[in-house]
């Protein structure tokens, strides 16, 4: 038997689990458990079974996830299933109350529904309910003829190593899948290719993560030859320096006892990309051995290698693996101690800082919530400033909510400098929520006749105002920074069209005119979620006089959310071009919203774009 639903739950919300049952089984099919198992069935049969014949799973999202160990496994099973192509199969989250910064892993990403004042569980019962009856009218767009027609001529070994080097995944990640099953032959063929295209043009975030992917299924076979590369930086630095990119952890153990060696080796390029390669391995071994490697006395060696020590011993600090809780209790602290004693060598150069925020943002932006305690007890209230500014840099990208209060207390902190107060008001409108927001407005009236601080709050507003307590401050915040827009004023727009305020539809309008493209592509985008079909001929013409890529793309993407082909574009050709020249780049909330509208879209190729450029997007930045 097929199931329409899958209702996923934590044994504490079994009783909504039950109410939204009962309000959808009246016109689907829906699994739940505690009515759809007989006596004696085997949950670990019967459970992923009915998951696997569901179109859609519905988890339940609440404080109960964390310990609820079948409905994690859901989750799991959910994500796999929406990504194997060909399977359709749709996740909706319904939080049963404010997500928070714990989301379960796949699901941030995911278009859900939030239970609250304004949306009860029978509006989020008849919401779920409209989207099948959507699913079961079918696509109202046409297959493309390719769509339909018979499948493409089976691609050589050559041809699919050409394709691993593409700037758009769904070309390159769905090669380095099929080069995979052809075996560890493939390796020096793809070496060969990378030092080829390495010389002609720059290796990007795409090319690396799809390279790195491919490598890491072969790392006994591919790092011997990448090490080779590496050791020869004096002589081809525009091959070794990108392709140290491409290495992982799978690689340690045939690679980085000889790059290690190599530590003190008389070339510095050779010596250069050994540190960084260590880094990208994460191998923590030969962190104290980097660590001695900077004399500040040494003027020479410090200029050639600071950036590259930091930027690994951060690497090794973020990635290090643990398998027991009591070895990560004293490993952190080793490996934060690293860093802090690099941070220390460098502060003293007059150089320094700016060393310091070129290599570690990057690499602390990927640190997790078990770092945390360390940075908001330690870095955050440290007497060094560019501790201070980088730990909330990194609380920021982690969208932590237990940090608000530290960060607040920084912005409000009238001696603080303004650089930390940038990333401190930064860090709050990237957690984001209707408490980020409230701050941000306390700030806002408080800071006087700051006009630096006000400018600095104000462009952090931009970023979170979409999630205003309620209409009424919304609006107050939408006026007031349309009044005086502040850097980034597109996102402002973009927030209207996220809470579907019709009655800023005249701003969108006037708009999609401004003379910068970034507020042309989120009016156009914001048009599509607030007046639907209504702004179809408005939106057309705005997708013909697009001047920029990004621009394009959101009104491509506006028009898909309406069920409307880009013109000239029925198989989205030009909309993965827009994506492939820079989207890497995009803000996170810009690459949210693109593949949100490409996960919802009923496109019969749009399922496959947004499933290549999820874990790309993954790879940068939130913001």
């Amino acid at each position: 038997m097929s199931y329409d639903f899958f209702l996923a739950h934590a044994g504490p919300d079994s009783s909504v689990a039950e109410r939204l049952y009962e309000q959808l089984s009246a016109e689907t099919r829906v699994f739940l458990d505690s009515r759809s198992l007989l006596p004696g069935d085997d949950w670990s049969l019967e459970l992923p079974r009915a998951q696997r014949l569901s179109r859609v799973t519905v988890v339940l999202v609440s404080a109960g996830v964390d310990t609820a160990f079948y409905q994690r496994e859901e989750i799991a099973a959910a994500i796999q299933l929406a990504r194997e192509v060909g399977t359709g199969h749709r996740v909706v989250p319904v939080y049963l109350e404010p997500p928070s910064d714990n989301v379960p892993y796949g699901l941030r990403l995911k278009h859900g529904l939030v239970v609250s004042e304004r949306c009860s569980l029978s509006e989020v019962a008849d919401r779920l309910l409209d989207l099948h009856r959507r699913l079961a009218a079918g696509p109202h767009i046409a297959p493309a003829p390719s769509a339909v027609s018979a499948p493409p001529p089976a691609r050589s070994r050559a041809e699919l190593v050409g394709d691993l080097f593409h700037r758009d995944p769904v070309v390159s990640v769905s090669a380095a899948a099929r080069l995979s099953g052809t075996g560890p032959m493939v390796v020096a063929d793809v070496i060969a290719h990378f030092a080829r295209v390495a010389g002609r043009s720059e290796i990007g975030t795409v090319v690396a993560f799809a390279v790195r992917t491919l490598l890491s299924r072969f790392p006994e076979q591919s790092a011997p030859l990448m090490v080779e590369r590496v050791l020869d930086a004096h002589r081809a630095w525009h091959v070794a320096a990108p392709l140290t990119q491409c290495f992982s952890a799978r690689h340690r153990s045939f690679g980085a006892g000889t790059l290690a060696r190599h530590l003190h080796d008389w070339e510095p390029d050779v010596v250069r990309l050994s540190i960084e390669s260590l880094g990208y391995m994460a191998d923590e071994t030969w962190a104290h051995s980097i660590v001695d490697l900077l004399e500040p006395s040494d003027d020479y060696r410090f200029g050639k290698f600071a950036s590259y020590a930091v930027a690994a011993c951060a690497r090794m600090l973020v990635f290090q693996e643990t398998s027991h809780q009591f070895m990560e209790s004293w490993s952190l602290p080793v490996a934060f101690s690293d860093v802090e004693r690099l941070l220390s060598a460098v502060s003293e150069t007059s150089r320094g800082r700016g060393i310091v925020h070129d290599s570690l943002r990057p690499v602390l932006a990927k640190c997790q919530p078990r770092h945390a305690d360390y940075l908001i007890t330690s870095w955050l209230v440290s007497d060094d400033e560019t501790r201070r500014a980088l730990a909330a840099w990194s609380l920021g990208q982690m969208r932590l909510h237990r940090s608000l209060p530290r960060l607040t207390d920084l912005v409000r902190d009238p001696d603080e400098s303004e650089t930390v107060v940038s990333e401190a008001a930064y860090a709050l409108a990237n957690i984001a929520g209707a408490d980020a927001v409230t701050v941000l407005n306390e700030l806002l009236s408080a800071v006087g006749d700051d006009d630096r601080r006000a400018g600095t709050v104000r462009a952090a507003l931009v970023r979170c105002v979409q999630d205003a307590p309620d209409d009424d401050r919304f609006a107050r915040c939408v006026a007031g920074l349309l009044a005086r827009p502040p850097q980034e004023v597109c996102f402002v727009y973009r927030a209207i069209g996220v809470r579907r305020d019709d009655r800023f539809a005249d701003e969108l309008h006037r708009g999609l005119n401004s003379t910068e493209w970034q507020v042309r592509g989120q009016c156009a985008l914001a048009l599509a979620r607030v007046e639907g079909a209504g702004a179809q001929i408005v939106l057309r013409r705005a997708y013909a006089q697009a001047g920029a890529a990004q621009e394009r793309a959101l009104s491509a993407l506006a028009l898909l959310s309406l069920d409307q082909e880009p013109p000239g574009d029925p198989e989205l050709r030009q909309l993965r071009t827009d994506l492939a020249s820079d989207s890497p780049q995009y803000l996170r909330l810009v690459t949210d919203d693109i593949l949100q509208t490409l996960s919802a879209s009923r496109h019969p190729r749009a399922a496959a774009i947004a499933q290549a450029w999820t874990d790309v997007y993954a790879e940068g930045v939130d913001y």
